[in-house]
């Protein structure tokens, strides 16, 4: 069954089942492929035999939308997408690394955005390295990932309307 979604690949996952079922593809099937490499190194495996269901999608930027669709860039090889791939299912397994609507003061989400950040930017990074390619500095990725949080951080305000 075959449904067009502005240009994108949507890949509807079976996980339970350990099937990739494309409801739509490009002519190399290009997501069955990422997933393939994934699946194929030990540890990438693992971690998507950990993640809850979800829809893989190529777009114009990474991510993970707030109902579970992945997004790849869709101009990335396909280790380097098989590594952020990994990456990004770390945080729908484990929890995003950062919300929005969650509670608590600044600091400590902040705090639990970092260890999350640095947990999923350690996982696309040992694949990096098991496929030959160079792992992202982990600094530089892990600050770029923090100031946009830091950005989006507001502490509650308290009844006299501020802290």
């Amino acid at each position: 069954m075959a449904r067009r979604r502005e240009g994108l690949v949507v890949v509807a996952v079976a996980w339970w089942m350990g099937v990739v079922s494309c409801l739509h593809a490009e002519p190399d099937d290009r997501a069955q492929v990422v997933v393939q490499q994934l699946r194929g190194h030990r540890d990438g495996a693992s971690i998507f035999a950990a993640a809850p269901p979800h829809a893989l999608v190529f777009a114009a930027e990474a991510g993970v939308s707030p109902d579970g669709v992945v997004r790849l860039e869709a101009d990335m090889p396909t280790r380097d997408a098989a590594a952020r791939y990994a990456h990004l299912l770390v945080h729908l397994a484990e929890g995003m690394p950062f919300e929005d609507d969650a509670r608590g003061p600044c600091r400590e989400r902040l705090r639990r955005a970092r260890q999350r950040e640095l947990r999923a930017i350690g996982v696309e990074n040992t694949l990096r390295r098991a496929w030959g390619l160079s792992p992202l500095p982990m600094q530089v990725a892990l600050e770029r990932s923090l100031a946009g949080y830091r950005a989006r951080c507001r502490e509650p305000a308290t009844a006299s309307g501020g802290e």
